[in-house]
């Protein structure tokens, strides 16, 4: 999920198959966290809340990780929580 964010049908794949009691933690996409840095992250927000939705009772945590040369920008990061939704 990293390096190619996957189709939401990849996401309803793993749902399916996943085990009972299994939940999955899924990686942003560089895209969203080294690229744009969390600027403008509208587009990929609708991507990543399309193939969390798929995941339903198997998804656990989304990680958000910035790279560490990436200065601290709390505007930026309350920006982007905002945008976040609730279920998320």
């Amino acid at each position: 999920s990293y390096y190619r964010w996957p189709k939401p049908a990849t996401f309803a794949s793993w749902r399916r198959r996943l085990p009972d009691g299994f939940r999955l933690t899924v990686k942003a996409p560089r895209g969203l966290t080294h690229a744009k840095r969390l600027y403008a992250p509208e587009l990929w927000l609708e991507r990543i809340r399309e193939g969390w939705h798929q995941l339903g009772e198997k998804r656990a945590v989304l990680l958000v990780q910035l790279s560490p040369n990436f200065a601290r920008d709390d505007e930026r990061l309350a920006y982007f929580l905002r945008l976040v939704p609730d279920w998320m």
